[in-house]
């Protein structure tokens, strides 16, 4: 099997032997999300808005807590900009924790975000 690779935009620039990269800034960027949880008769219903990445699945983590067995769990992600790898591994270890736990899962995805999360199979 064959893969062809064409690669296209700026290329990427190494330092040479010897020297030691550019240091970046130690403050993270300023990522946000948002997180509304609610709890009523047809179960409990998260909503997200803002980014899902490295420096917010951290702080998602803790809001969320653990839940019944046989929960209906519905998580919307109509607010939600951006989804990097960190977000994604996050989503996808949700959905399989609830799956386990025999929680039914409605996931409300935008059309942007498809094919990203198709990528960790949730679209």
């Amino acid at each position: 099997m064959d893969v062809n690779v064409t690669l296209t935009g700026p290329v990427a620039q190494f330092p040479s032997l010897g020297q030691s990269p550019k240091r970046r800034s130690s403050e993270p960027p300023r990522s946000r999300i948002r997180v509304s949880v609610t709890l009523d008769a047809s179960g409990l219903a998260i909503r997200l808005a803002g980014e899902l990445d490295t420096y917010t699945v951290s702080a998602l983590s803790r809001r969320l807590r653990p839940l019944d067995p046989g929960s209906t769990v519905s998580v919307d992600l109509m607010g939600v900009r951006l989804i990097d790898s960190s977000g994604g591994c996050f989503l996808a270890g949700l959905v399989a924790q609830l799956l386990a736990l025999g929680c039914d899962v409605d996931l409300v995805i935008p059309d942007h975000l498809e094919r990203t999360l198709g990528v960790f199979g949730l679209a």
